[in-house]
């Protein structure tokens, strides 16, 4: 569904037709790269360290490394979102992607990107110094990284409540059927 906000804006921005188009593929791309999140984090549930070591690795690689690209690929998102609503001047939403919560979300997703960078960092130093308050600071450091990169995908709620509300506002959603079977 998030992907698809940001085809429709692509959609309705006033751009030359290879621009709108790479716009939603990268659109697109943030939904994609979910999937290998999303597999790498069953791999890291299930497959604890206790019950599997390497499982439990490859997921957490392909969780935090597929969670980076995704950030980044959001930040391309926001930026050229809000590129184009500075272009036209306006702090209203082009498209369904609201400018306000856009800015919002790219600050986030810069966060949520050094987050995983410095985790990343932990991740080689835990095995080059051998001290158990850096393995204490690299563990709750994953859930802490883990919240924002889900954290991140919840901010798109704004524009969900504003079409929700916009949706209630139209003569649409309180019209009467015209006919019994209409209202089935």
């Amino acid at each position: 569904i998030i992907s698809l906000l940001y085809i429709r804006t692509a959609a309705s921005l006033p751009l030359p037709e290879p621009e709108r188009r790479q716009l939603a593929w990268r659109g697109l791309g943030i939904f994609l790269i979910q999937l290998p999140v999303s597999i790498g984090m069953v791999m890291q549930s299930v497959y604890t360290l206790a019950i599997d070591n390497d499982l439990h690795m490859i997921g957490s690689y392909l969780l935090f490394f597929s969670a980076a690209i995704g950030q980044i690929i959001s930040i391309f998102v926001c930026v050229e979102v809000l590129r184009q609503c500075e272009a036209f001047g306006t702090r209203r939403a082009l498209g369904l992607i609201h400018p306000i919560a856009t800015r919002m979300r790219t600050w986030f997703s810069v966060c949520a990107l050094l987050m995983t960078v410095f985790y990343l960092g932990l991740f080689v130093a835990k095995d080059v110094w051998d001290s158990a308050t850096l393995y204490a600071v690299y563990v709750s450091t994953e859930v802490v990284v883990i919240a924002a990169l889900m954290a991140y995908l919840m901010l798109h709620a704004v524009e969900f409540v504003l079409i929700l509300r916009a949706h209630g506002r139209s003569g649409a959603a309180s019209r009467k059927p015209a006919s019994p079977a209409e209202g089935r």
